[in-house]
């Protein structure tokens, strides 16, 4: 059969090449007219090598070896790059572009002893989306390397950043394979590709070669079958910078060196043989289509339950009509017949699609899936450009002007004042740095926990890419990226000049290095890797938070009292148990230990063995589980106290990151004092290591420095958020009896079925079990079965899990894992085909016993759930065990949900501190407004003013569901309700505004996040009482926890009418206000959120002293609050 190009049936051989000239010439004239109808595939650019020398216009040749900047190419290649090899040469009627590739030393090149040529169309010819092709016969020789790749256009650099697309590699003698790969960064420098193996020489015959690249998706073909795709979610961390930029073309034939990596065998390099050259990369054609797969649909992939207004569009395809169909629950509110629909959503997600249809041309279907999820509260809205302008401006490469007339106040945003930002077109990375948002833990966001959002309207085109990222400006310059960048995340615009919110979604970690507690700065970039000039209008810059699981169940690790459930391994420093040093209600036990950090170690540790305590660190990297630990030191608030969980049989001193696991930070707000440090998961060093293979955990006070301070610790505990998993019974898959769901593929050790039971008794009483006897000498031994299982993602997802009955005499903490794998899985292409990983761990040495399989990673995301086919058994990975395993009912198991719902139903309020404006008597205080009795006991408020206030401080921010007030007879009949995550008041936190109550009891549904509900009274029913409340209850869930101190290079500073002078200061500070105001209040809080003093002031006062010498050094936060205004400052006591 004669080889077919996709678009075009080929004729007979003998009038091929005339037809395929005079089509070629033909569809490159008609072109701009085809292009009418751009959802036809038309060709746009081509290069047939008709002519007698390379056309200049579309190529450019490189020469040299790489240096001095990337000498042999950054691969340690043979070759250097000479224009000669690059020729057209002529083989009867037809005519190729022939690379060749030859032995030639040359003294100039000691290294690069081969001459090749390289062609690009960099600076000529670039495309964004497409279908880009190419005919070629490729080499053949031990060490060739043909290429036919991609890299962006435009001079940008940044590899692997901005992206690496490989149509087309191959390898040595008679290749029957090739690689299609993308390179990325995901976090760091990954790469997702597919290997397509031939039955035939690919070195004797032309063969196509392509790939189809879309927005979010690439497709690679030969002769016109597709072989792999990538997505963003087939690759590591969503890594993705495919959508923006174009790219341009390269066609090249490498030499590959002892030292090249991509021409190495089973890892080891391979040497190129001279004998073997010249070689020669033959290419027919080079061709580029636009077409259907230059299209998809935009907008947001994920939205929150009942969100409206949403848009969903696909770029203009002329001539098309379009019909949109968007899941069930959600409704298309206007659009529907256009490129562009606006969408109401329900609770359930599926795929917004469009079908357009284009006379002449096959109608296409495009489509993107959502997902919907519970929206996270409001935790904080930092910027408004009116009553809350709580952050500081720092380094801008644009022109910023704040608070500026709205551009179009409608929609989403009718604010009258928003803020405005002009990108700077000099600066490729145009940069706005913002402080002041507090970030306590950035994996909050890696993670999902909390996601920062904007209103956004610009001139910019639909789809362009804005980023955020979280740094420490200690660490950061100009010229040293990625240091000190500890994440990215991104949001695309779906419209254009019109108000939209935008939320930032978690896109890759930057640098692994930069403490995700250490976080002072966020940073903005409008269309990074560009230089437009687009001007951006934003506003309503706030944070959204999930409420979080309070601890149910603790499990105390040692006490020092009793309880030793870990023991005490080497350390650096000196250690020992004493007397408490200063019991409060915090700490109050008898005995705690006492740590004296070595002054000559920089990183000084404290060993202790776990003993099979932690049996899954994955647990506390999601929070599902937390480390605390009482501390009570000397050294300065702000101490970072950092704890590892490794694996102590592979991490040795002189060999980090291996073997260790985890990492967990927590830092100090207290100096001479006890507090509970909560240690959140920071990163993980050696990725490599299992989460259940976890059996050592250190302590590092103050790494890094030369510090001898004192440390006592008590209670090392971990809190539980939700009860130990419980399971109901699944699909056997085989059992040794009755049941063979799963047929014996191979085996690298001995595997025996049917083998009589050893001990049949316990768990396990069958007559016949597996037996596996694992290989000594293979590091990785293993074993596999062939399945047809169809829900692979249930188990990935968590709702299942495998499990099977094990007996053996390897130690406790053996590992095991459970691969499932497609048929591209070979032993010398990992990660190919390894769809998803499960991990157990043995815990106990000859006796039958059930492990539960937990999901540890996904080797190969671009896998797809239906490639699934076999089970790989791994018994102690990465060991030279020669263990004996016998292994029987080998299954599925049923997850029933063990995470306890928040109970609604439990008053907030009750017995909370509270605080009024005022008081008629002693006898009723504000106390009285939480103290339980809803019948007898209550607030009143003076009766001479107008309007008056209560709050109560429920002492933790809580997402705030329901409000009930009880009055007395003099009720409001006009108030607002109000929730505050830290007592300083605005009306932008009203979550209730009653303008006719009639007293008695009013429950209200609110919805709110915050610390502190504030009832303002503003107009009496029964004048000239004050007001009385009997009770204030409130109803809900628990929300994030207290924020973290954090190292910050500069005090927060913004105009205001209230002044605070001196600062720092000393003995005292003095206060002016210059407004006449009512309910003046002066508070101070420490660093831990304490109210350490208060100061109420009369009306007519502008200027007030405040005595603050009795207060420790350090930083404390000064609010001013009154009826009509509040204000924040910070202050430095010396």
């Amino acid at each position: 059969m004669k080889q077919k190009d996709l678009f075009f049936g080929r004729p007979p051989k003998e009038t091929y090449y005339l037809l395929k000239k005079c089509i070629i010439l033909g569809l490159l004239l008609v072109a701009p007219f085809l292009k009418l109808h751009a959802q036809c595939n038309t060709l746009i650019w081509a290069d047939e090598f008709n002519g007698t020398t390379i056309d200049g216009t579309k190529w450019q040749s490189i020469s040299g070896n790489g240096c001095p900047s990337l000498c042999g190419f950054g691969n340690a290649e043979a070759q250097r790059y000479d224009p000669n090899q690059a020729t057209i040469v002529k083989e009867g009627n037809n005519s190729y572009l022939n690379i060749q590739a030859k032995y030639e030393p040359n003294a100039q090149f000691p290294q690069q002893p081969y001459a090749s040529a390289k062609l690009t169309t960099e600076g000529k010819y670039a495309i964004k989306y497409g279908r880009i092709e190419a005919r070629m016969k490729l080499s053949s020789g031990m060490g060739a390397w043909p290429a036919f790749w991609m890299l962006p256009a435009g001079g940008i650099g940044n590899w692997p950043y901005t992206g690496e697309i490989d149509i087309m590699e191959a390898k040595h003698r008679n290749p029957k394979s090739v690689d299609g790969t993308i390179h990325y960064d995901g976090g760091g420098y990954h790469y997702t590709g597919r290997s397509y193996t031939s039955p035939t020489d690919l070195s004797s015959d032309f063969h196509v070669y392509a790939v189809e690249w879309a927005p979010n998706s690439i497709k690679w073909f030969i002769d016109g079958n597709l072989f792999h795709t990538a997505t963003p979610n087939t690759t590591v961390n969503g890594g993705w910078p495919f959508n923006d930029n174009e790219f341009y073309i390269i066609l090249n034939l490498a030499v590959g060196s002892l030292g090249t990596p991509y021409t190495s065998v089973n890892g080891a390099g391979v040497a190129p043989v001279p004998g073997d050259f010249p070689a020669k990369l033959q290419v027919d054609y080079v061709r580029v289509y636009s077409g259907s797969f230059t299209y998809g649909v935009l907008g947001d992939a994920k939205v929150y339950h009942n969100e409206n207004n949403k848009t969903y569009s696909i770029n203009a395809i002329a001539g098309a009509n379009y019909n949109w169909t968007v899941p069930a629950g959600a409704s298309i509110t206007s659009g529907q017949g256009t490129n562009t629909i606006t969408v109401n959503w329900g609770t359930t997600g599926g795929d917004v699609a469009v079908v357009a249809t284009v006379a002449g041309c096959d109608a296409k279907s495009y489509k993107l899936a959502v997902t919907t999820e519970v929206p996270l509260p409001v935790e904080r809205i930092h910027e408004d450009f009116q009553s809350n302008r709580n952050i500081v401006y720092g380094l801008k490469t644009g022109v910023l002007t704040e608070a500026v007339a709205n551009p179009s106040a409608t929609g989403v945003n009718t604010s009258p004042l928003v803020g405005k930002y002009v990108r700077n077109t000099s600066e490729k990375y145009d940069v706005l740095n913002i402080k002041n948002v507090t970030i306590t833990n950035a994996n909050d966001y890696v993670f999902g926990r909390k996601r920062i959002s904007f209103d956004i309207y610009t001139s910019a085109p639909v789809g362009t890419k804005i980023s955020m990222q979280l740094e420490n400006s200690l660490v950061t310059t100009a010229t040293n990226f990625p240091s000190g960048r500890h994440s990215g995340y991104k949001a695309t615009t779906t419209v254009q000049n019109k108000w939209e919110t935008v939320e930032f979604e978690f896109e890759k970690v930057i640098d692994v290095n930069t403490s995700a507690l250490t976080i002072n700065t966020v940073v903005f970039l409008f269309e990074s890797n560009s230089n437009s000039g687009a001007t951006y209008y934003f506003d309503n810059l706030l944070t959204r938070a999930a409420p979080e699981k309070p601890i149910i169940a603790t499990d105390i690790l040692q006490n020092y009292d009793g309880v030793n459930k870990i023991i005490k391994g080497t350390t650096t420093g000196t250690y020992s148990v004493v007397a408490n040093p200063g019991s409060n209600s915090v700490n109050s036990s008898a005995n705690v230990a006492r740590y004296v950090r070595n002054v000559t170690e920089q990183y000084d540790v404290l060993f202790f063995n776990t003993q099979n305590t932690i049996e899954d660190a994955g647990l506390l990297k999601n929070q599902t589980k937390k480390i605390m630990i009482d501390v009570y030191t000397s050294a300065p608030v702000g101490t970072v106290v950092s704890l590892n969980l490794e694996n102590s049989a592979t991490s040795l001193p002189a060999n980090f990151p291996v073997g260790r696991n985890s990492n967990y930070v927590a830092i100090t707000t207290k100096q001479n004092q006890w507090e509970t440090l909560t240690f959140y998961y920071n990163s993980s060093p050696d990725e490599g290591t299992s989460n259940l293979a976890v059996n050592q955990m250190v302590l590092l006070f103050n790494s890094g420095s030369y510090t001898s301070d004192t440390y006592y610790f008590d209670n090392i505990r971990i809190g539980s958020t939700k009860l130990p998993d419980t399971f109901t019974p699944g699909v056997v898959y085989e059992d040794y009896q009755n049941t063979h769901n799963i047929t014996f593929r191979d085996a690298i050790g001995t595997y025996t079925p049917n083998t009589p039971n050893p001990n049949a008794s316990g768990i396990n009483t069958s007559s016949n079990v597996g037996r596996y006897v694992r290989k000594a000498t293979e590091l990785y031994d293993n074993f596999s079965f062939n399945t047809t299982l169809n829900n692979i993602a249930d188990f990935k997802g968590g709702t299942k899990k495998f499990a099977m009955d094990v007996y053996t005499s390897a130690p406790v903490g053996s590992i095991i894992s459970w691969q499932a794998e497609s048929s591209a899985s070979i032993p010398s292409n990992f990660p190919v085909g390894r769809h998803s990983v499960y991990q157990a761990v043995v815990k106990q040495t000859n006796t039958w016993h059930t492990v539960i399989f937990t999901y540890a990673s996904a080797p190969d995301a671009s896998t797809a759930d239906n490639e699934v086919n076999r089970f790989v058994f791994l018994f102690e990975p990465g060991t030279s065990s020669g263990n004996t395993y016998y292994f029987d009912n080998i299954r599925a198991v049923n997850l029933v949900s063990t995470d306890t719902p928040p109970n609604n139903n439990v008053n907030l309020a009750l017995g909370k501190p509270t605080l009024a404006s005022s008081e008629e008597n002693a006898t009723y205080t504000s106390a009285k407004a939480t103290d339980g009795d809803a019948t007898v006991t209550r607030w009143s408020s003076s009766f001479a003013n107008a309007s008056e206030w209560i709050y109560v401080d429920l002492q933790s921010n809580h997402n705030i569901n329901r409000v009930v007030l009880k009055w007395e007879a003099a009720f409001a009949t006009q108030y607002k309700v109000q929730i505050s995550t830290d007592n300083v008041f605005t009306e932008n936190e009203t979550v209730s505004n009653q303008t006719a109550s009639d007293g008695g009891t009013d429950d209200l549904t609110v919805s709110g996040t915050g610390r502190y509900i504030r009832i303002l009274c503003t107009t009496k029913a029964l004048p000239p009482y004050g007001y009385s409340l009997f009770e204030i209850e409130a109803y809900g869930s628990a929300a994030a926890t207290a924020k973290i101190a954090i190292p910050t290079e500069e005090i927060e500073t913004s105009p205001t009418a209230f002044v605070l002078y001196p600062n720092p200061a000393i003995n005292a500070i003095q206060l002016s206000i210059p407004e006449n105001l009512n309910h003046k209040v002066i508070t101070i809080y420490d660093n831990s959120g304490t109210l350490v003093l208060e100061k109420h002031l009369d009306a007519e006062v502008s200027e007030s002293q405040i005595d603050i010498s009795k207060l420790r050094r350090g930083i404390y936060i000064v609010n001013f609050r009154s009826d009509q205004k509040n204000w924040s400052k910070k202050l430095i006591k010396q």
